[in-house]
């Protein structure tokens, strides 16, 4: 991205002016608007948002990356995890969106704050302010990789199966492991802020629980140009939750550092009868 710059050497208070008051009169219609280019997207990021109920400066992180999604809604996948036992993911009033999964993750990065996330690969960073434009660099670098989702639904059971499919884009040298998750959107519930406590905050994007493990299933080490390797999950899902607002995460990551090289999101029910944000 780019943006405009003031000269630091002006001539003279009167001449500033002159140009000023003159710039204001007359500017031709195609010269009002500068286009933003927009990055090249090359891959999905993913950002793994760690947040509680009771941190009051979530939900502004949480509006940022709401934001992001709805200017990149193909390209980035937000998922966030409240880390059980943190204070600030205590329940309230008894509303919880704490998980086990989400504490090892939290742990396993040496978390500490909230909000923080682990946008792609790197550390976690507490900065929600950064995490925008570290994404959209993310977007911008190679794909080694791509991912493939598709799921089944069998409704008399509640059960959801994921299937994936990991091509690689290069030759690669090194341990590839890949993560099922299931997440709501559009939980009701309490959620504190700077201006207080929100009584009915809708809750989005809210990591449920993974489908294949803490850290997913190792696909491999080595790999050619355009192998493929498929795998799958499932889960049952419990009745409190709404299945038409769930939806299905795969990523593929480093095994050893656990950075992401690519992710896929897709609706647990189609898109046409989900009423999901």
């Amino acid at each position: 991205m780019t943006s405009s710059t003031i000269s630091k050497y002006a001539a003279g208070a009167a001449l500033a002016a002159s140009l000023l008051f003159g710039a204001c009169d007359n500017i031709n219609e195609e010269d009002r608007f500068i286009p933003v280019e927009r990055p090249t997207v090359e891959r999905k990021v993913l950002i793994q948002e760690f947040t509680g109920i009771r941190c009051v400066n979530c939900p502004d992180a949480a509006s940022l990356m709401h934001d992001l999604q709805g200017q990149y809604p193909e390209s980035v996948i937000v998922v966030a995890l409240h880390p059980k036992d943190h204070p600030f993911s205590n329940p309230i009033a008894g509303f919880s969106l704490a998980t086990d999964e989400a504490k090892t993750y939290f742990e396993y990065y040496n978390g500490n704050e909230l909000p923080a996330a682990i946008v792609n690969s790197g550390g976690l960073n507490s900065n929600f302010n950064q995490w925008s434009s570290i994404a959209l660099s993310a977007m911008q670098e190679k794909a080694r990789l791509d991912v493939d989702l598709t799921t089944e639904y069998y409704a008399d059971t509640r059960t959801v199966e994921a299937s994936y499919s990991v091509r690689f884009n290069e030759m690669y040298d090194g341990d590839v492991s890949v993560l099922v998750w299931i997440i709501e959107n559009g939980i009701t519930g309490p959620q504190m802020s700077t201006s207080g406590r929100i009584p009915e905050y809708t809750h989005r994007h809210v990591f449920r629980k993974s489908l294949n493990g803490d850290w997913g299933e190792q696909i491999g080490s080595k790999f050619t140009t355009d192998q493929m390797v498929e795998g799958s999950a499932a889960c049952t899902i419990p009745e409190d939750w709404n299945v038409d607002n769930c939806q299905i995460v795969a990523f593929a990551f480093k095994t050893g550092d656990k950075g992401v090289e690519n992710a896929e999101v897709v609706d647990v029910i189609s898109k046409e009868s989900n009423p999901a944000e």
